[in-house]
């Protein structure tokens, strides 16, 4: 996911041994989602996916499933604003190379209609044809902090604060004296407590390929250098989709705004990225 994960366990001084246990066991599952998602591993299933899903559906446990279905019901409530199918147009741009970064892209040759489905039922995900290329990027790495939290949670943990590159935050509990951990964003202070935040910009990475953020419209090009949005939602993963979205197309903090409200999703900005932890 190409970022530094950080978990912060509050607790009491006897437990240490404890905490530091359930810390590990938290880490390993966020190395685990590594592994499955990333872009740049060969044998990892999104590699799977981005050279065979044309040809066959790659079966899905639960947990990918709970990745996929964040994916997709933001990708139909955003009409396209969050779409993963942006690999082979990020690597076209220059931002993979400019990293020391080789993807895992598949068949490049297919119908320009050509897309992913994820069958709830079935359990699957898979291509329409040959030519689409996945980057789960933000939304894999919200997806692996959700997945820790609940690890770090049925460890008995009651109170941690956890980010992946401090873009993207979820809370349960409070540290000692207060009510809820607090995360900054531009020059106010926002409480997290069994909720995640977001932030993506447009402006977070080298520019020298341009943004890293993509618009995947009918013609996939860079968003405006100055698009930013910060979220707060129930889930990691949900945020970051959003978050993505938002700063694709600003508008939608209006045009979705009831789909906003139903999935407990808030809009804290549309220009103030997200400072320090």
């Amino acid at each position: 996911m190409g970022t530094s994960f950080e978990l912060v366990l509050a607790g009491e001084a006897c437990d240490r041994r404890k905490l530091v246990a359930a810390g590990e066991a938290a880490l390993e599952v966020i190395r685990d989602v590594e592994a499955r998602w990333s872009l740049f591993l060969p044998d990892s299933r999104l590699a799977l996916l981005n050279r065979t899903g044309h040809a066959r559906a790659i079966a899905l446990d639960a947990d990918d499933c709970e990745l996929f279905e964040v994916a997709a019901s933001v990708h139909e409530a955003s009409a396209g604003a969050f779409d993963p199918n942006v690999a082979r147009a990020m690597d076209a741009a220059g931002h993979f190379a400019q990293r020391g970064l080789t993807p895992i892209l598949g068949h490049q040759k297919g119908p320009a209609s050509a897309t992913w489905r994820f069958d709830v039922h079935a359990k699957t995900i898979s291509f329409s044809g040959p030519g689409p290329a996945l980057d789960l990027g933000g939304i894999a790495k919200g997806h692996a902090l959700d997945l820790a939290a609940r690890e770090l949670q049925e460890c008995g943990v009651t109170s941690a604060l956890l980010h992946g590159g401090t873009s993207s935050v979820v809370a349960f509990g409070a540290p000692p004296d207060q009510e809820a951990w607090l995360v900054r964003c531009g020059e106010v202070e926002v409480p997290l407590n069994g909720i995640a935040i977001a932030t993506s910009r447009a402006d977070s990475q080298s520019a020298e390929f341009g943004t890293h953020i993509l618009n995947p419209g009918s013609s996939v090009k860079s968003v405006g250098c100055r698009n930013a949005a910060t979220v707060l939602a129930p889930s990691a993963a949900l945020a970051d989709a959003w978050a993505t979205a938002l700063c694709v197309r600003p508008d939608l903090s209006h045009r979705a705004a009831n789909v906003l409200v139903r999935q407990g999703v808030t809009v804290l900005s549309l220009h103030e990225p997200l400072h320090n932890v």
